[in-house]
């Protein structure tokens, strides 16, 4: 095979026959000399400028190539300078095979290779890999994106797809972009002093993260934005918005907005200790528009409470209560209901209702309980009106009760007919008498000294109407001609019409039949004892002396009778009263006589002159007969 270069040469001279197809071998003609040294004056030539190059080449001894001296495997230089230069022409490339290093130091500390795969810059020695340079790029393989750029006494930044995402400055780095970490920190490891994330717009402290690491009592994180802090969270996990001083592991100063995505609702959720399950504590609901609160006792959720869109309260339900001005507040159970006022001992608890912001008009009514006193007072128009006392005793319009119901002088009480109008009303008066009404007017009153008059107001003996006293009498007036001032009927039947007595025990009575009345006293043989037959009749009723005389309120009647004090002589249990007698003022007070109680008498005189008849006719007829 004709050997083109000196590569395909042989070690073994005998070997070598041709060079570039030019016969050299054993006997050969001259002329094939001198073109053989030609042919490998050219291959020498191929090799200088890299067209053609040695094979494993062996050398021994040196090699000196301008100043550059090969021996065994040491490569030195002999320029003044110690230098030694690479300058290949063509490709301008120093190649070197994968896994071929370039090692530095003496114990390969430094190593510059390519594995097939990747390329190694590899410090493996003591000490560190330092760049010693004014800047330093790095760009991509085409050298068309920048990945790395540092510039001394300037910025170190770092590249994304050609964007400068990290750029150290004076006081710190600047980030464009998201910043993902496992962890960061901030800090120079020292005690006090304040660590901070500065969020900018190329104006200074827009907005910061802060961790104060010397605040009283403890340390805490702040956040603010212009200079103003909107959130802290301290050291003992109170979080603070809007205040700096939390006291709650929660404190909110201001309001509070929860939204939830569209067409769904937004849930703020509290959650007790594991063992006592999830309280769901508001469920904000897009179906209602308003305010749900649950509970969730072990899984199961259950509605306790809603305020609407409308602003009502319900309570144990989702149906408001009756609409005409019952539904702002809605309270129900399934079971016995109720609600509850709790206050101190000697507090008060009340119920306003305010048509106003401000002066009475915020307490128009009030329902009250006074703990100190045990008291429950009802005020309407800002005024109390009605008290219950801790004795159950009720007072309208005053508020000191000893009775049951106590109402102030010239107090009234009516009841009203379906159209408004007054039909009954009771009141009292300034004389403390207690007035009954009907129809508008009076009928009927109680005086302060307890009398009952009926159709009258005057407790007097001349005024047309019923006057009743506590000394147990009487009086009925009439004034006008027809009717009659007391009417007694008994219907249906014969019988008693009014019954007498005295301790209790009857001693006469009025009876009626259907056309009689019998005016009866007491004469039952039982009644009485030590009977005798009476005498001298005739002479006690020869003793009475009857008159005739006109009453002196009467005077144009003349009428039969007795002197009552003449009468009592003869026959005292027919008359009343004391002869001429006055009462404690010197006001007469006027004998009365019942002529019934003459009967007995008249009576037994009228008998006593029938016996003398008789006696006489007797004798008169002896006469007559002789």
């Amino acid at each position: 095979m004709a050997k083109t270069k000196i590569s395909e040469l042989d070690a073994a001279a005998a070997n070598n026959t041709d060079i570039n197809s030019v016969d050299v071998s054993e006997g050969c003609a001259p002329s094939g000399i001198n073109n053989a040294i030609r042919e490998m004056g050219a291959m020498l030539k191929r090799m200088d400028n890299g067209t053609d190059h040695l094979t494993n080449p062996n050398i021994t001894g040196d090699l000196d190539v301008d100043n550059i001296n090969i021996n065994g495997n040491t490569i030195s230089s002999t320029d003044t300078n110690g230098n030694i230069t690479l300058a290949p022409n063509g490709t301008g490339e120093v190649n070197l095979a994968d896994n071929d290093k370039l090692t530095f130091g003496a114990g390969s500390d430094m190593q510059v290779f390519h594995d097939g795969s990747n390329s190694f810059i590899k410090d493996a020695g003591p000490g560190s890999l330092q760049l010693h340079v004014s800047g330093l790029d790095v760009l991509n393989a085409a050298a068309g994106e920048f990945i790395i750029r540092a510039a001394e006494n300037g910025s170190v930044d770092l590249y994304h797809d050609n964007s400068k995402k990290l750029e150290t400055t004076a006081s710190g780095i600047d980030v464009s972009g998201t910043a993902l970490a496992h962890t960061v920190e901030i800090g120079d490891g020292s005690a006090g002093g304040t660590s901070e994330i500065v969020f900018s717009d190329n104006v200074s402290g827009r907005a910061k993260i802060l961790y104060d690491h010397g605040a009283s009592p403890n340390e805490e994180m702040g956040f603010e934005i212009a200079g103003t802090r909107y959130m802290t969270i301290e050291n003992g996990g109170n979080i603070g918005i809007n205040t700096s001083a939390p006291s709650k592991e929660l404190h909110v100063k201001g309001d509070i907005d929860i939204e939830g995505d569209t067409g769904g609702v937004a849930v703020l959720r509290f959650k007790a200790e594991e063992t006592h399950g999830t309280v769901e504590g508001i469920n904000i609901g897009s179906n209602f528009g308003g305010l749900a609160f649950k509970t969730n006792n072990n899984g199961t959720t259950s509605e306790v409470a809603r305020l609407d869109s409308s602003g009502r309260l319900l309570v144990g339900t989702t149906t408001e209560g009756i609409s005409d001005y019952g539904d702002t507040l809605t309270i129900a159970d399934s079971d016995h209901c109720g609600m509850t006022i709790r206050s101190g001992t000697s507090s008060e608890g009340n119920v306003y209702f305010s048509d106003g912001t401000s002066g009475d008009a915020e307490y128009k009514g009030i329902v009250k309980y006074e703990h100190s006193s045990n008291d429950m007072s009802f005020w309407s128009n800002s005024l109390r009106r009605m008290t219950i006392d801790s004795s159950g005793n009720v007072g309208i319009g005053v508020s000191s009760m000893t009775n049951k119901l106590v109402l102030p002088n010239a107090a009234y009480f009516a009841m009203q007919d379906t159209g408004g109008a007054e039909s009954l009303a009771i009141r009292a008066n300034s004389s403390n008498a207690m007035e009954f009404l009907t129809g508008g007017g009076e009928k009927m009153r109680i005086t302060s000294g307890g009398e009952v008059l009926i159709a009258k107001t005057a407790s007097d003996n001349t005024t047309e109407g019923f006057r009743f006293r506590t000394t147990g009498e009487a009086t009925f007036v009439k004034n006008s001609s027809s009717g009659a001032p007391i009417y007694v009927n008994r219907q249906g039947n014969d019988g008693t019409a009014i019954n007498f007595g005295r301790a209790n025990s009857q001693v006469g009575t009025i009876t009626v039949n259907a056309s009689a009345t019998a005016y009866n006293t007491s004469s039952d043989h039982r009644l009485k004892e030590n009977v005798a037959d009476m005498t001298g009749a005739i002479d006690r009723v020869k003793a009475l002396a009857p008159k005739r005389f006109n009453f002196i309120t009467n005077p144009d009647t003349t009428v039969d009778g007795f002197l009552a004090h003449e009468a009592q002589a003869v026959v005292p249990e027919a008359v009343t009263g004391t002869h001429n007698e006055v009462d404690e003022d010197g006001n007469a007070v006027m004998q009365g006589i019942d002529q019934s109680k003459l009967v007995p008498l008249l009576t037994a005189a009228l008998k006593e002159s029938i016996a003398k008849i008789e006696d006489l006719e007797t004798r008169l007829a002896a006469l007559e007969g002789a």
